[in-house]
């Protein structure tokens, strides 16, 4: 079983993705690839792409992209959908997540924290 790794979405606080670097995970953001300002779309595609779940504070728009994923049969590395908090709180339910289940397992699954 591997490891998932994490694609932050442009509203994220880039220090998440060095908490998860820190503690040994894979971790992008937005910007580290140049893919500031795409669609959440555009945004979720690349994650599918490069086997990466996507880590976001945009419960709205990627409820419906999971939806659609699901309807139209396609598969996505997961989708962890976080509230507004403070950055430590937010990389300890993350990692809590990580740490208990494999990028296999995280597969079509989406999380709320």
């Amino acid at each position: 079983m591997s490891r998932a790794k994490v694609y932050l979405d442009e509203d994220v606080n880039t220090i998440i993705a060095d908490m998860l670097r820190y503690q040994g995970y894979q971790a992008l953001c937005v910007t580290d690839v140049g893919r500031k300002g795409l669609s959440d779309a555009e945004q979720l595609a690349f994650a599918v792409q490069n086997h990466m779940v996507l880590l976001t504070h945009n419960r709205r728009d990627y409820q419906r992209l999971a939806v659609e994923y699901f309807d139209q049969g396609l598969d996505h590395d997961g989708m962890i959908r976080a509230t507004q908090t403070a950055s430590k709180v937010l990389a300890t339910r993350l990692l809590n997540i990580l740490v208990c289940f494999s990028a296999e397992e995280i597969r079509n699954q989406v999380y709320y924290i």
